[in-house]
């Protein structure tokens, strides 16, 4: 189980993988908050996976390596966040090969739902609802978005409502899609 400093699981749940998306870590990492879905993660008690071909995406170029890649490159020499990789025939390629080809998805989407898809219980972390909604929906897979993770964090204390209000300004002002333009119009909506 991943513990974090003042983050106790939440009570009954058992370890559960989730794979995460590029879009999710970037939204966190662009604000500097990779802790807060680390935490809330380990509230939840999922171990975070990042598919090697999300690890890959984000080390796209040198910047976005040293803000983006760094602080999990960090984490994943602590053991709190594993990496996975997706092996040439083996039933978890042909299903990543199938979104991207026939569905048209992106490398980091097609390996966190595959990845998902072959390992019972597990989740996946995506902000691209367009592209992942349907694959959810059809292989029944537990969905966290950042709204979801943001709201999380707040509800159980993990941040306070004004740092979800100032990481969700940030994020948009980021250019990162969210479903309102603050938090108080989400919590509006909810």
């Amino acid at each position: 189980m991943i513990e974090h400093e003042g983050v106790g699981k939440e009570p009954g749940r058992q370890n559960r993988v989730i794979f995460n998306d590029t879009d999710v870590l970037s939204s966190f990492l662009c604000v500097n908050s990779f802790k807060t879905v680390l935490d809330v993660f380990a509230h939840k008690g999922y171990e975070p996976v990042i598919p090697l071909v999300v690890l890959d995406e984000l080390k796209a170029t040198a910047k976005t390596r040293q803000l983006l890649a760094k602080p999990i490159e960090a984490e994943i020499r602590k053991g709190t966040v594993y990496t996975e990789d997706i092996m040439l025939g083996t039933e978890v390629f042909d299903t990543y090969m199938d979104f991207k080809n026939r569905q048209g998805l992106g490398d980091g989407e097609s390996a966190a739902l595959s990845l998902a898809i072959h390992t019972p219980g597990s989740a996946i972390a995506s902000n691209n609802l367009r592209d992942v909604e349907k694959a959810v929906g059809e292989y029944h897979l537990e969905l966290w978005t950042v709204p979801d993770i943001v709201h999380y964090a707040k509800e159980h204390s993990i941040i306070t409502e004004n740092r979800a209000g100032e990481l969700w300004k940030k994020m948009v002002q980021y250019g990162r899609r969210l479903p309102c333009d603050t938090y108080q119009e989400y919590l509006q909506k909810l």
